[in-house]
């Protein structure tokens, strides 16, 4: 019987020739990616179980993405610093500081780190968008700990499903609003991996994989996309250092097959309190918002900002809306000011902000009593952005800069 993608991955880490789904697995991680969120306790967790340096600090790359300099708390600024002293008693960890690197997940891809085939094991569950390059992630604070201690972590071998698509999305349209859909028919609690394939799958971008792979943990599950030639060239533009290449075997077991034509996919919108309570745009359009703001780890690439620059230009952020754009790394910053993007921002009244999680968390932007915000960020749990009596709308960057534009909901297709 043939293998599919996450096997082939997990029989290379754990140097077992034969598994099968539901086996627990001894693996060992290829990257273990670590950010600053609340270091200062968890450093104290190191020091608790008496691991006073880590062994194979190479491993290691470690971003400042939470707790940056935009969040100007005395509590955040002593996580930084805590961290920055953590990196540097580890000789040989992969230390991006603030303004040097991004949030952690463009971080990983961007510089080369996470190919294609690794096993990355990371403290945030954002990082598993490395799906998108056909990499296999899996997260918890615990797991991270467990790699950086024994290089070693014990996980379970998942059940897979297809997720085969076709056609062609209008413009508009955006993986990020089928990643969206896809939350509203899996569920909550879902359980098992899903392997995208088909037609339009091979004819995304990588960041457009990227944010589809996003996020899938919300419905407890997790997204890969078989490496192909747009994928290598990606990497190896990036990076001249090996990595083996997995796709599935033709005659692998599948759990379950779910196909889905975009030609007639609406832009989607997550109404509170879940990612999961998503909805068609035709049921949102004409809500008024005070807020929009495109970014996070789910977002805020370069083809994210493109997008919206193309609604922008020329236009006017509403007199009532506050408008925030967080490009996701500052590679991603640097590109956005060559290409004149930031300049359209500037001038249609929008705010940027410096490459971190931004907004999502609160950090910058946070809503009062009452506020209705659309954002491209991950969850929209009462009080994620502040006052939980604030309400936050998750859509494509697409659908938050025509809305930004109107003061309310509005579909982009009608500016583009």
């Amino acid at each position: 019987m043939g293998k599919t993608i996450f096997e082939k991955i997990l029989v290379r880490a754990s140097g077992k020739t034969d598994i099968a789904p539901g086996e627990i697995l001894w693996v060992k991680p290829d990257v273990i990616a670590v950010t600053d969120l609340n270091w200062k306790q968890r450093e104290s967790f190191q020091k608790k179980v008496g691991l006073e340096k880590i062994p194979k600090p190479e491993k290691i790359v470690a971003v400042v993405d939470h707790h940056t300099e935009q969040l100007s708390s005395p509590e955040g600024a002593e996580h930084i610093r805590c961290f920055r002293q953590w990196a540097k008693a580890n000789e040989g960890i992969h230390f991006y500081d603030s303004g040097r690197g991004g949030l952690q997940i463009q971080v990983l891809v961007e510089e080369g780190h996470v190919r294609p085939g690794m096993m990355v094991i990371s403290d945030d569950p954002e990082a598993e968008a490395c799906g998108g390059i056909g990499a296999l992630v899996r997260s918890s604070n615990q797991l991270m700990w467990m790699a950086a201690a024994i290089d070693e972590v014990w996980l379970e071998v998942p059940e897979v499903v297809q997720c085969r698509v076709k056609g062609r999305m209008e413009k508009g349209v955006l993986s990020i609003d089928l990643r969206h859909r896809l939350h509203r028919d899996l569920g909550g609690s879902f359980g098992r991996f899903v392997e995208f394939s088909g037609p339009t799958i091979e004819e995304m971008s990588i960041d457009a994989r990227l944010n589809l792979c996003s996020s899938l943990y919300l419905s407890g599950s997790y997204g890969i996309i078989a490496p192909d030639k747009r994928t290598m060239d990606y990497v190896k533009s990036r990076t001249d250092d090996a990595f083996d290449s997995f796709t599935s075997d033709p005659d692998a077991e599948y759990a379950g097959l779910y196909e889905y034509d975009v030609s007639h996919l609406e832009p989607q919108v997550a109404f509170p309190p879940s990612p999961t309570n998503t909805r068609p745009i035709s049921d949102a359009e004409g809500m008024e918002i005070h807020q929009a703001c495109i970014g996070s780890c789910a977002s805020g690439r370069i083809e994210d900002l493109r997008i919206a620059a193309e609604i922008l230009k020329g236009r006017k952020v509403h007199p009532g809306v506050r408008m925030f754009i967080t490009p996701v790394s500052r590679k991603v910053q640097m590109t956005a000011l060559e290409e004149g993007l930031i300049k359209v921002f500037v001038e249609a009244g929008a705010l940027i902000c410096i490459p971190s999680c931004g907004t999502c968390p609160g950090h910058v932007g946070r809503l009062a009593a009452g506020e209705v915000c659309i954002t491209t960020s991950t969850v929209n749990y009462p009080g994620r952005m502040g006052s939980k009596e604030a309400q936050i709308y998750l859509a494509s960057p697409a659908t938050v800069a025509a809305s930004a534009v109107e003061g309310r909901i509005a579909d982009p297709r009608r500016y583009l």
